[in-house]
């Protein structure tokens, strides 16, 4: 793994409570404030892929960065078989804490890196919420994402030019974590070459929520 990513790692691993206060609201009024006032597309984001996620003809369904498990554990709630990976085993603790306090059996949470990881199954759908933020080499995941879903993928790319994206570059940029962002164009490229048709981009704060089928033979 490169010095960057295991310092991303590393953060993730050290921020797993306060990451799960963002959905869960438990972080006290000044820091729920804070979330709601800068951090509200973070939940806003995972609702707008539930809406798409919970349709009927949708069975399975992988959630790639899958956290605190909190988008994972709402669509399985629905009766789908749900399968959770993340690299953080503090994210994948929480989130099985999570599953298991609500005796959800239908799901599966998978500590390893995504591009490493040797899946046995495909999936009607893929969602990939805040990954994107901190991925190099977005074209190889766009790629092993396409094989391991014959139909949808949701998820969200940070917005290329906003003054919260340059202020966000600079922060991380001296915390030694960088960060990644896109426009419309450069997430429809990658999607056609990946053999992806782009049906839907929308903005949901700094982000780009996007929704892609699986192109037509």
């Amino acid at each position: 793994m490169a010095f960057s990513q295991e310092r991303i790692k590393k953060f993730f691993e050290s921020s797993s409570e306060n990451f799960d206060r963002v959905y869960s609201g438990d972080a006290g009024f000044a820091a729920n404030f804070i979330n709601r006032l800068f951090r509200h597309d973070i939940v806003e984001r995972a609702s707008a892929g539930f809406e798409i996620l919970k349709a009927e003809d949708i069975r399975s369904v992988l959630d790639i960065g899958c956290g605190t498990g909190r988008l994972s554990v709402r669509v399985a709630r629905l009766g789908k078989k749900v399968t959770g990976i993340d690299f953080s085993r503090s994210m994948i603790e929480k989130a099985e804490f999570i599953s298991r306090s609500e005796g959800i059996r239908n799901i599966e949470f998978i500590c390893a890196d995504f591009m490493e990881y040797d899946f046995k199954k495909t999936f009607d759908a893929c969602a990939a919420f805040g990954f994107f933020d901190y991925t190099a080499d977005t074209a190889a995941f766009l790629h092993k994402i396409s094989r391991l879903t014959g139909r949808i993928f949701v998820g969200t790319f940070p917005v290329k030019y906003s003054l919260r994206s340059f202020v966000r570059k600079i922060r991380l940029f001296f915390m030694g974590r960088p960060v990644y962002f896109y426009s419309p164009a450069d997430i429809r490229g990658l999607f056609v070459r990946s053999g992806f048709d782009v049906e839907d981009i929308r903005v949901i704060g700094n982000l780009y929520f996007v929704m892609a089928k699986k192109a037509l033979a």
